[in-house]
């Protein structure tokens, strides 16, 4: 795909290039679910899984077959977020139930790598006003970007905190962390960081995030932690009820 897009803009050919970035859009979109549909594939057949917990991998395969069958009706979510098309739908959401639902799917994914993801917060339950789509999209990016840049078995953390103003969440891991060049260009979409564990990545899911957190009038914060390792965490304001559609009042 990158190849095909630098052909376009060197001008040896002509390509739509909006049609090249949407399939790029739509491509970063489905790799987490089938990902995670994978992972939970390789579960079963592996015999990991036991008549008690059946029917709970069954039901998290099933809502990322939900998640792809939206991405194909709505076309790219990536791609209306980026060109500023994308409308807010929200709803009354458990913010904490939505975090950790999507950290036990990636629980699945980076086990293969012996990576061990914890899930820390303050809190069991906050009912909000939340563009679940939005939530999700954020939370998959965050922590399918700690499992690429997270060596074997390393470890991540997510926490998450709340106030009466604000809801803040932080994907924390512990491999090589950021460099100075890439705290720079950290969220700046197709700046890639060559990483010699794992494969070359790409800072589109970050400009992703930090689009959609601008969605949601928030902001994203991104540096090295005490003890090295990546910190990448968004904090999002808590919509007050004057500011709810009536329907949610």
């Amino acid at each position: 795909m990158s190849k095909m897009r630098a052909i376009c803009e060197n001008g040896s050919q002509r390509c739509n290039l909006m049609y090249i970035e949407h399939l790029e859009n739509t491509m970063h979109d489905i790799v987490t679910p089938m990902t995670v549909i994978g992972s939970m594939i390789k579960c079963v057949m592996a015999e990991f899984v036991t008549n008690e917990n059946l029917s709970y991998y069954l039901n998290m395969t099933q809502k990322q077959i939900d998640m792809l069958f939206d991405i194909i009706k709505n076309g790219s979510v990536a791609g209306k977020i980026i060109n500023e098309n994308y409308v807010v739908c929200l709803t009354m959401e458990d913010i904490y139930d939505l975090v950790e639902e999507q950290t036990n799917a990636f629980k699945y994914t980076m086990g293969r790598k012996n990576i061990s993801l914890t899930l820390v917060s303050e809190i069991e339950t906050k009912l909000m006003p939340l563009d679940k789509h939005l939530i999700t999209r954020i939370i998959n990016n965050l922590l399918s970007n700690a499992e690429k840049f997270t060596p074997s078995y390393g470890e991540v953390v997510v926490n998450i905190k709340t106030d009466s103003n604000t809801a803040s969440i932080k994907v924390s891991d512990n491999g090589e962390g950021f460099s100075a060049e890439m705290l720079e260009h950290g969220i700046k979409r197709y700046y890639t960081k060559k990483n010699e564990i794992n494969r070359n990545g790409s800072g589109m899911g970050l400009d992703i995030v930090q689009r959609i957190v601008g969605i949601l009038g928030g902001e994203v914060k991104i540096g090295n932690g005490k003890n090295g390792g990546a910190e990448i965490g968004f904090t999002i304001p808590i919509i007050t009820n004057e500011d709810l559609p009536i329907e949610l009042k």
